[in-house]
C-alpha cells in the first residue's frame, strides 16, 4: 500500500480526459492523498481550448455542435496510425473545480509550444501545476 504524502512529484498525464468524470475525481483525490505537503502535481492532456479545432499535426477532430462548456466527446483520427478515438472534451474551469473538490490548488497552467497550422494557432497540449491546499 503507498503510504499518504508519499511523492513529492506527481505526473498523470493523458488520463482525466479519457475517464468517466466520477474517476477523474477518484484520480485527483488520490493525486492530493498521495501528494507530499511541500509537492507538486503535474496533470497533462489535449488543450480543451482548441475543441473546436478540426485538424491539428496530432489528428483530424470532428465537430459536435457542442458549446466550450459542455463536456461531451468528440471523435479524432490520429494522423499517426490513422487510428479512431473518442476523446472527452471538458472545459479548463471543469479541471479546475475537480481539482478544487479534492483539495488542490492550481499553481499554474502550462501549455506547449505554439505552432501555426494554416491560418490558426495551435497548442496542443496543456499542463496543470497542482499543489495541495
Amino acid at each position: 500500500m503507498i503510504p499518504k504524502d508519499a511523492f513529492d512529484v506527481i505526473i498523470c498525464n493523458l488520463v482525466l480526459c479519457i475517464v468517466p468524470e466520477e474517476e477523474a475525481r477518484s484520480i485527483s483525490k488520490d493525486i492530493h492523498s498521495f501528494l507530499s505537503k511541500d509537492g507538486r502535481a503535474y496533470i497533462g492532456f489535449c488543450n480543451p481550448l482548441i475543441f473546436e479545432v478540426p485538424e491539428s499535426n496530432l489528428d483530424l477532430r470532428f465537430p459536435t455542435g457542442a458549446a466550450y462548456e459542455e463536456n461531451h466527446q468528440y471523435k479524432k483520427i490520429k494522423k499517426e496510425g490513422g487510428y479512431e478515438i473518442m476523446e472527452t472534451h471538458r472545459p479548463i474551469e471543469w479541471y479546475k473545480d475537480i481539482y478544487a473538490e479534492a483539495g488542490l490548488r492550481m499553481v499554474a497552467h502550462h501549455f506547449t509550444p505554439e505552432y501555426q497550422l494554416g491560418d490558426r494557432s495551435i497548442k496542443d497540449f496543456i499542463i496543470f501545476e497542482l499543489e495541495r491546499l
